[in-house]
């Protein structure tokens, strides 16, 4: 999952609204899939290790 940059351009001035871009990583223990959604942005876990 991936989100994208918008850029929204007003008459007077310039305004930049930036998304968090995201990815879910997997894993597999014992023969049982997890997930955790890492920040690409920020560099950091934003979430826990999940069953799948």
């Amino acid at each position: 999952m991936y989100a994208a940059e918008t850029m929204i351009y007003t008459k007077d001035t310039n305004v930049v609204i930036n998304a968090e871009e995201t990815e879910w990583r997997y894993r597999v223990v014992d023969g049982r899939l997890q997930k955790r959604l890492w920040s690409i942005t920020y560099n950091k876990w934003l979430t826990d290790w999940e069953w799948v």
